[in-house]
């Protein structure tokens, strides 16, 4: 567990945010109280994963739209609660169903999965995602995962709570004010998910998804070369026999 754990972490997160962001300080909100998490622990078929009970022990969620974590505003109990139940009632609750397919944590793809109850819900955004924590059975049981809900496709995220608390700490206490160019140490600090801590003018957190933009500028580059060499390049996507080409001529 890293240093600190989710309490250190999440001290270190908030001494940030009174500093450079109080404007989004003040969306988070206090910490849940003792029935409110017991409600919780009879809602969900599993047990309660300490370190999130922890964290919503410290502060339950944040008003929407204050995106603490990248892409996602985190959900108090109450809100795990709502949105829990109205997963269930969208897709059936399957929690006592002997023939529901179990994937191991960590599992990624497309479709509804048939154990999405063992997905507990801990962040939303804008737009119908979902960050989850994943308590399926696995080596990787308790990593979070994004869930697209319109697409019902699932990709990993961190491998745990403690883990992505650990990171938004230290790329906020490396984050910079918005109107210039990240700097070398700055991007040594960006998230496993791609992000760098941006501080706007209004008090406010923003998140520069900076692994996004060097991807988009990668692909351009790896087309461009394509192009020049006469490889067909279809628009939409980049055939992997040409990224291996081009790799392979970027370590020559």
């Amino acid at each position: 567990m890293p240093d600190g754990g989710v309490a250190g972490s999440w001290a270190r997160i908030v001494a940030v945010l009174e500093a450079h962001a109080p404007a989004s300080a003040r969306h988070i909100n206090g910490p849940a109280d003792a029935g409110t998490l017991d409600r919780l622990r009879s809602e969900i078929a599993v047990p309660l994963p300490p370190d999130l009970a922890e964290w919503l022990s410290l502060a339950d969620g944040a008003e929407q739209s204050t995106e603490v974590i990248p892409e996602f505003t985190p959900l108090g109990a109450e809100g795990i609660i709502a949105e829990t139940r109205m997963r269930n009632q969208a897709h059936g609750d399957s929690t006592g169903a002997s023939t529901t397919v179990r994937h191991p944590a960590g599992t990624e793809g497309g479709g509804l999965p048939g154990d999405h109850w063992l997905l507990i819900p801990v962040g939303r955004d804008d737009d119908g995602s979902s960050l989850v924590i994943d308590l399926r059975d696995g080596d990787l049981h308790g990593c979070l995962m994004k869930w697209w809900g319109r697409q019902f496709r699932v990709v990993s995220r961190w491998p745990g709570i403690a883990v992505m608390l650990a990171e938004i700490a230290g790329a906020l206490e490396h984050g910079r004010p918005e109107g210039r160019e990240p700097t070398t140490e700055e991007i040594a600090h960006c998230t496993r998910t791609g992000h760098l801590a941006v501080f706007t003018a209004s008090g406010t957190l923003a998140w520069h998804d900076y692994g996004a933009e060097q991807a988009k500028i990668r692909d351009f580059e790896i087309m461009a070369w394509a192009r020049s060499q006469g490889y067909p390049i279809v628009r939409v996507r980049i055939p992997h026999s040409v990224v291996q080409a081009w790799e392979r001529r970027e370590e020559r």
